[in-house]
């Protein structure tokens, strides 16, 4: 069933409630516009035929005559025992409750045709050694079940026992060949190491070899649980954590050296858009020959980004401004935010259709490769 791409209220303005994404500003209250509706029947009246073609666990590959829908790049799961270690450890960001019909419901109710889903925000990293490596693998063979259970419904994208790099590329092979993943997870730093570091450059060469799509996502950094009283680390850290990375895999030239790594950064790369000229300015020059030849902002626009906690006006305006739109990506952050705030927050969006409908799903198609049979 195809949804055919209802034109846009030109004319519908955010209310001054709603200039941004969070509690008692969302979108949420304005209620739901008539495109959100389409979709919503769309995808539920398409079920399981959205993708028709059969898939082996972890892989989604629709069928020519794809139906129309938000393709979210940025979709937490909670395996019940990922949870049950993860209550034993102190914890700096609250974890709220999952469960795959949680994650369809939503899905459903807001249009949304298909979820890579990963873990979330420590990764495997609070178990160390081999309990990391166990706990990796158990969590990609729960997500490749998750997928080969709604094969129109889920990807996935693995999860790697970084610090560990050898446990990493025992995983990673094992994602890639045995569950045929849409992709690999990582995190923004590891002990204080952030992607860039050499140690990982091992990890690096296999991701690039396979021409892996690798979604970053902010944890908590070690230099800065506590420099606010009573706010949260993932209240403003995560957007300066997740800029750390990307310019860190840009000073150790990553971007030029694996240059078939598909990188999507987070919450629309954090506070990279507002930093990006400043990254460029700064930049020592006697680096750019190997580590961005072409131009530091000709590196970062190339990447792509998710639109989590990065939907509404002020950071959309950032996203747009620095990158084309063929490198934004919808992503939702589910469940820490409610999936209709990104989904409103673009609808309400000054964006053209045709732009609109790239982030909602034609980017991802491209991108995952999801057109083939």
């Amino acid at each position: 069933m195809v949804i055919p791409m209802t034109k846009r209220n030109e004319n519908r303005s955010l209310p001054a409630d709603s200039s941004a994404s969070g509690p008692g500003n969302s979108p949420v209250a304005t209620g739901v516009s008539r495109r959100t509706l389409l979709r919503q029947l769309g995808v539920i009246g398409a079920g399981a035929a959205f993708f028709s073609s059969p898939a082996l666990a972890g892989v989604a590959r629709p069928a020519s005559g794809l139906g129309r829908g938000w393709i979210d790049v940025h979709h937490h799961m909670f395996p019940p025992f990922y949870m049950a270690l993860r209550r034993k450890v102190p914890d700096v960001v609250e974890m709220p409750s999952w469960s795959p019909a949680k994650s369809l419901a939503s899905m459903d109710e807001n249009g949304v045709a298909m979820a890579m889903l990963s873990l979330a925000v420590t990764g495997v990293t609070f178990e160390p050694g081999e309990a990391g490596r166990k706990l990796a693998r158990t969590s990609n063979d729960y997500g490749a079940k998750l997928v080969s259970q709604h094969p129109d419904r889920f990807g996935l994208l693995a999860a790697l026992p970084l610090p560990d790099v050898q446990g990493s590329l025992a995983e990673l092979e094992y994602a890639c060949d045995k569950l045929h993943t849409n992709g690999i997870a990582l995190l923004t730093s590891y002990g204080g190491k952030y992607q860039g570091d050499p140690s990982f450059t091992p990890v690096y060469e296999e991701l690039n070899r396979r021409k892996a799509i690798v979604h970053v996502h902010p944890t908590v950094p070690l230099c800065c649980t506590d420099t606010l009283p009573n706010v949260p680390v993932s209240r403003l850290e995560f957007f300066f954590d997740t800029a750390r990375a990307v310019y860190n895999l840009l000073l150790n030239g990553v971007y030029v050296r694996y240059p078939d790594i598909r990188f999507i950064f987070a919450h629309g790369g954090g506070a990279t858009p507002s930093m990006a000229h400043r990254m460029a300015y700064y930049f020592p020059q006697k680096l750019l020959p190997t580590c961005a030849p072409h131009g530091v902002l000709y590196e970062l626009r190339r990447q792509y980004y998710d639109t989590a906690g990065a939907s509404n006006p002020t950071s959309l305006a950032g996203s747009t401004s620095l990158l084309p739109i063929s490198q934004i990506l919808f992503g939702t952050d589910f469940p820490f935010v409610p999936t209709r705030w990104t989904v409103d927050n673009l609808d309400l969006s000054s964006l053209s259709a045709a732009d609109l409908e790239a982030i909602e799903w034609g980017n991802s198609v491209r991108l995952f490769d999801l057109h083939k049979a």
